[in-house]
């Protein structure tokens, strides 16, 4: 695209879920990925504030995307950003349930995007806040599920979720009739385990999965201090582009090397 996109957003709206860099890595990863062809509708199956649904329409070309959520201030704010950021009559909002809106939606998506809760309910000690136990536990299957219902033919579901539940995921996945296509890792620092992996599937059987280079998000050493290392090159990429995307101030070095 010629013309660096733009994305309005914010999070002030009580329960909404913050963005995180996660966020930005899944929507890097969308930018990125050749598959599918068909760019025509797409879903951000969970959305929160909106920021996976606002990077399809702003940088990945998609012509429709319908953002889901069950939490009515995710709704809300999701909608005002999309409206900020000029994408109105290109989006629909849908104030519900996954499952049920995969039942009403079947075989509609080129694209479903998931950034889900990273834990099941019984797995973690939860929270006095409703709000916060939704954004951060929720049942895996019930969302592999609905992905799936919603995927038309050659479409693809894509997620990010902990590189130490990897093998839940793939489970779950293959449970539901998905199969991981493309799955890249990411790693922290140099040298240590993946924290965060990033995967996109296809319906269909087990088969032909690409696995791309890791990304690397700090150097093992390094850095402007003795214990703060650098980031690398790509990590610095992906998060400079979200900052001009978003219109947030440069880097502090960078800023200083343009005067």
């Amino acid at each position: 695209m010629g013309l660096e996109p733009r994305i309005v957003f914010t999070e002030s709206a009580a329960g909404v879920y913050p963005v995180n860099v996660d966020a930005v890595l899944l929507g890097a990863f969308l930018h990125g990925l050749a598959a599918p062809k068909a760019r025509r509708r797409a879903v951000d199956l969970g959305c929160g504030s909106g920021v996976i649904g606002l990077q399809l329409l702003a940088a990945c070309g998609f012509e429709h995307v319908t953002f889901v959520d069950l939490h009515g201030g995710s709704i809300a704010t999701a909608e005002g950003n999309v409206r900020a950021s000029g994408f109105a009559d290109r989006s629909s909002f849908a104030f519900e349930d996954a499952r049920a809106f995969a039942e009403t939606a079947r075989g509609t998506a080129n694209l479903v995007a998931i950034n889900p809760p990273y834990f099941e309910a019984h797995t973690v000690t939860l929270s006095p806040s409703a709000d916060k136990n939704r954004a951060i536990s929720g049942s895996l299957p019930l969302f592999m599920q609905a992905a799936r219902q919603l995927l038309g033919r050659a479409g693809r579901v894509v997620l990010a979720y902990p590189a130490a539940r990897f093998d839940a995921l793939i489970v779950e996945a293959v449970r539901s009739g998905l199969a991981p296509k493309v799955v890249r890792f990411v790693h922290g620092r140099a040298g240590e385990a993946a924290r965060l992996v990033l995967v996109a599937f296809a319906a269909g059987n087990v088969g032909g999965m690409a696995t791309l280079e890791p990304l690397v998000e700090w150097e093992a050493t390094g850095g402007d201090e003795k214990t703060r290392p650098a980031m690398t090159r790509e990590y610095r990429e992906v998060l400079t582009r979200w900052r001009q995307w978003i219109g947030a101030p440069p880097f502090a070095e960078e800023a200083s090397q343009a005067r």
